[in-house]
């Protein structure tokens, strides 16, 4: 299922401004993905440009313009995490959770620099703390359905 595609994001960009502004949620999300190995490895990715963006020499949204052509989909993320992905990364909150587009309106880029700077603007960290802290939080809630043990293996940082 796609859950994102810069090309929706176009029209929120002022004249002038790099299209890059347009995607830096998605290429923040994505970042966070290929760092902390939660792709799927059955999505064909370029190894190079996978291990570039786990040394920071790529950026996310050049990551996200080489490999996904500007997109994200459910399945690019591990089986298990999928379900994470459909609930959290949506603009209809589920009753007692949040979304991303909540978190980073709030917190990882702040509803008044959205669409107005780029990923190297963000805090990297503090955003994947927060998406760090998300993905526990859906754990617990829906552990039942998961593959705990190997989330808990993927996840040792």
């Amino acid at each position: 299922m796609k859950l994102d595609d810069i090309d929706w994001h176009d029209g929120s960009l002022k004249k002038g401004q790099p299209q890059e502004y347009a995607g830096t949620h998605i290429s923040v999300f994505i970042r966070w993905l290929v760092v902390r190995n939660l792709i799927n490895p059955e999505v064909e990715f370029d190894t190079s440009a996978v291990n570039a963006l786990k040394k920071g020499k790529m950026t996310g949204y050049a990551f996200l313009e080489q490999e996904c052509d500007g997109k994200i989909f459910d399945d690019f993320a591990l089986p298990e995490v999928q379900g994470f992905l459909r609930s959290y990364y949506s603009t209809k909150p589920v009753k007692g959770w949040t979304t991303y587009f909540i978190d980073a309106d709030a917190t990882i880029i702040g509803s008044e620099r959205m669409y107005k700077i780029g990923e190297k603007d963000v805090d990297i960290k503090q955003a994947f703390k927060l998406l760090d802290q998300r993905l526990e939080e859906w754990k617990a809630i829906y552990s039942k359905n998961i593959n705990k043990s190997l989330l808990d293996r993927l996840l040792k940082r």
